[in-house]
């Protein structure tokens, strides 16, 4: 990345910048500048200076952060600019300065991707269509206001004329007065239309922004995958990692390439709870979104995938995430059930998330080890929990029943899968029966916004996929 400072702050207080230097005295040994935040562009850049730089900015560095705006930066990008100048002592604290070097660099990006012919194509095939109906549909709407208006004004105007018409018949004083009193009348009301419209016209120049920058958004979450041919793996970077995933599974690769995450209300809500040094379980853990997200918040992961190939991409997604030497993450090539056991287990091999021990039709069989949590980590401290093992759910609770009630304030996120239950010969009413029973209160969480949702019984008896969060405690967030 290049030095933003040497691009965009004189690095040299020259004649131009001495007539703008005032007096500054620091009064502190930190620079915050958060609180300009809420101000526009170049009087946040105004104000920040003097805070920071004790002095104010050269017409050269206003022009060249009035260029910066134009191109979309916001007052975070400024921000890291301003306080990545050589003009500050180091032993100064920049409060929230990874913040804005995140948005810097997030800057920088999308200052590139504009100018990709890749992800230009990417946008058109997938985001352009349906932006453009919409675009077309509200301005179609726009259009048939502003078309009704104008007539409407055409029908004042005319009768503005008609008025006038009759002013210059008219003979006395007073009902020219009269008249004109009307016409002034008719005036300010066709200037309230004037008003109106030009606020239409705002309104939809705003809409358009919002349209461009949701493009901008979406295209900043498009990135490019890398394979290495069939067989092979395809890399795909999320909204926070780079996970391998299987190229014959090259439909949830462009999922997760367009989308930035796999279920993204359930991994904002997973990340919320999470707190450094939590010892974390996860079951089922597939490629291992979740348990990276764990592993950056510097938790203990215990992550059991029986899959073999999968086991081995799993172990591969943490070195690629720069985990390799992380202590603190466990790998088990083990299934997890109510006892030790061999099993049967299904792969599908275009879709692994539906690898399970009660696999639909056309699944490979193979045979794999299960475990039960209870027997395999005795006595373990578990803060979190995460489940998803395609209807296996209840074994896997009864297997870990002891581990539950000795942590009270286990938090557990588990796939409530209705027609998996069916499938493994299970009762979906009976499996919520039990939970409570436990003592655990249910909470469903929304995909959409990673909120907690109230138990809603029928609800769950009634959706195909829902994920839950179950907790001894009472959790509103």
């Amino acid at each position: 990345m290049d030095n933003p400072t040497k691009r965009y702050i004189s690095q040299k207080l020259n004649y131009e910048a001495v007539k703008h230097t005032q007096e500054f005295v620091r009064i502190s040994d930190k620079i915050d500048l958060s609180v300009f935040m809420e101000l526009a562009g170049e009087e946040f850049v105004q104000r920040s200076f003097p805070l920071a730089l004790l002095r104010h900015p050269t017409e050269i560095e206003v022009e060249n952060f009035r260029n910066l705006i134009k191109t979309g930066a916001a007052n975070p990008v400024l921000a890291y600019i301003i306080l990545s100048s050589d003009e500050i002592p180091g032993e100064l604290e920049k409060v929230n300065i990874d913040i804005y070097r995140k948005s810097y660099k997030q800057y920088l990006v999308k200052r590139k991707l504009r100018n990709n012919k890749f992800f230009r194509w990417i946008h058109a095939f997938f985001v352009m269509p349906t932006r453009t109906k919409y675009y077309i549909e509200r301005s179609h709407e726009r259009e048939m206001n502003m078309t009704q208006m104008l007539g409407q004004m055409n029908e004042k105007i005319n009768k503005l004329d008609q008025v006038n018409r009759k002013i210059n018949k008219l003979d006395r004083l007073d009902e020219i007065a009269f008249a004109n009193a009307k016409m002034e009348d008719e005036i300010a009301e066709l200037k309230q239309k004037i008003v109106s419209a030009e606020s239409e016209v705002k309104c939809l120049e705003k809409h358009l922004f919002e349209i461009q920058d949701l493009i901008v958004k979406k295209s900043d979450l498009c990135k490019t995958m890398v394979t290495s041919g069939v067989g092979g793996v395809i890399a795909v970077q999320l909204a926070q990692f780079t996970i391998g995933v299987p190229s014959e599974e090259w439909r949830l690769a462009m999922y997760l390439s367009i989308n930035g995450h796999f279920e993204q209300g359930s991994e904002k809500c997973f990340d919320r709870l999470l707190k450094p040094g939590m010892r974390v379980l996860d079951i089922g853990a597939n490629l291992g979104i979740y348990s990276l997200y764990a592993a950056r918040k510097q938790c203990e992961v215990y992550a059991f995938e029986p899959t073999p190939n999968i086991f081995n991409l799993l172990n591969e997604n943490f070195k690629m995430n720069g985990f390799e030497n992380y202590k603190k993450i466990h790998t088990y090539n083990l299934a997890v059930a109510e006892k030790e056991k061999i099993v049967a287990f299904g792969v599908n091999e275009t879709m692994n998330g539906h690898n399970s021990m009660f696999p639909e039709g056309g699944s490979k069989e193979i045979t794999v080890n299960a475990v039960a949590i209870d027997e395999f980590l005795p006595d373990l401290k578990v803060d979190m929990v995460k489940i998803d093992v395609e209807g296996a759910e209840p074994f896997v609770l009864e297997g870990m029943i002891k581990t539950i009630k000795n942590n009270p304030n286990i938090k557990i996120l588990m796939e409530f899968g209705r027609n998996n239950f069916i499938r493994a010969g299970l009762e979906p009413e009976n499996i919520l029966d039990q939970i409570l029973e436990i003592g655990l209160k249910i909470k469903i969480i929304s995909e959409e916004t990673g909120v907690l949702e109230p138990y809603d019984k029928q609800r769950l008896l009634q959706s195909n996929t829902e994920n839950l969060l179950l907790s001894f405690e009472e959790i509103d967030r």
